[in-house]
């Protein structure tokens, strides 16, 4: 009786052996990354920026007003939520 020392992938319930082409596959997928990587090398690489911050154009508020900004948003949202409650709690007192 030979004994099977390497694992396969079978189709369950029809025990089917899909391991090759599972193989396959994979190599189809490789080979696609690589002709992918192939064509994207001959394009021009954008220049890398001389230095300074990554997160510098995310916000256009100067740096000593974020704070400010930050603490105004926080301010509205929470007026937002106690209002909306107010306003549903409010609805039910008159029943």
């Amino acid at each position: 009786m030979q004994v099977r020392t390497k694992t396969r992938e079978t189709l369950v319930g029809y025990d089917m052996d899909i391991s090759a082409a599972l193989k396959a596959a994979e190599l189809k997928r490789r080979e696609e990354e690589l002709a992918a990587q192939k064509r994207n090398s001959k394009k021009k690489k954008p220049a890398k920026s001389a230095g300074g911050s990554p997160f510098a154009g995310l916000w256009p508020i100067p740096p000593q007003y974020r704070f400010w900004a930050m603490l105004l948003v926080v301010a509205l949202a929470c007026a937002l939520g106690f209002g909306v409650m107010w306003l549903f709690l409010n609805a039910d007192a008159g029943a």
